[in-house]
C-alpha cells in the first residue's frame, strides 16, 4: 500500500425482493413482505489505496414490526398470521483485493487466506448516468451465473470494485446483481492511510 492518501466510497445496499421470490407466501402478505424487504438498506464501504481495494461490509441488525401483517387471514387454509415483525441482520465483512493480481484475501479460521477472483468478459453499452457526482458508463457481463450491470467512472483514475465483484477499466459505483440493488451515496478523496485492515 504506497499511497499516501485513500478513496473511500461508501455505498447503500438495498434487496429487489420481487413477486417469483415470495411466491410461496399467502397472496394477501406477499405485497407487505416486498414492500417492508425492499426498505432495509445495508451499508459498505471500499477504500481504495495504491493497487488494493479494501472493502468492508458494515453489521447491522433491523427488526421490523409492521401492525398489517397482524391477523392477516390466509383465504386458502383460513391461517392466521399473527406475527408482525422479522429480524435481517447483515455479518460485518471485511477483504482487500488486488487488481494487478486479480485476487482477494479474506481472514479464514484466524489466517490471511488468498483466492483468485473471477474473470470477467464485459459488454460496454452506451448508457451513461451520473452517479454520486461522477459521470458513469454501463457495463454488463455474467458473474456467477447471474446477470452484473455496473455503471463505473474513470474520473477517480484508478480500480475498484466492490465486494468480490470483478474489476474493470474503473471504479463501479452502482451495480444490479440478482436481486440486489447497490449505489455509491459518498465518494471522500481525502482519507488518511489504512493499516492493519484485515
Amino acid at each position: 500500500m504506497s499511497s499516501q492518501f485513500v478513496v473511500a466510497i461508501h455505498y447503500q445496499k438495498q434487496t429487489l425482493l420481487t413477486k417469483d421470490l415470495v411466491k410461496g407466501l399467502p397472496d394477501s402478505l406477499k405485497d407487505e413482505m416486498i414492500k417492508q424487504v425492499n426498505e432495509i438498506k445495508s451499508e459498505s464501504v471500499l477504500y481504495i489505496q495504491g493497487n488494493e481495494n479494501l472493502y468492508h461490509v458494515k453489521s447491522k441488525d433491523v427488526i421490523k414490526n409492521n401492525d398489517n401483517l397482524k391477523n392477516n387471514k390466509n383465504d386458502k387454509t383460513g391461517a392466521t398470521i399473527i406475527s408482525s415483525s422479522f429480524e435481517h441482520s447483515s455479518k460485518e465483512k471485511k477483504l482487500i483485493k488486488n487488481f494487478k493480481n486479480n485476487n482477494y484475501t479474506i481472514k479464514e479460521n484466524g489466517k490471511l487466506v488468498a483466492h483468485k477472483l473471477p474473470k470477467a468478459i464485459w459488454k460496454y453499452t452506451s448508457k451513461t448516468k451520473k452517479v454520486a457526482g461522477y459521470n458513469c458508463f454501463e457495463a454488463t457481463t455474467t458473474f456467477n451465473n447471474h446477470k452484473l450491470t455496473v455503471f463505473f467512472t474513470r474520473e477517480l483514475w484508478t480500480k475498484g470494485s466492490p465486494d468480490k465483484l470483478p474489476f474493470l477499466d474503473g471504479v463501479i459505483l452502482e451495480y444490479n446483481y440478482s436481486h440486489f440493488y447497490v449505489k455509491a451515496v459518498n465518494v471522500d478523496l481525502q482519507v488518511p492511510l489504512i493499516t492493519n485492515f484485515l
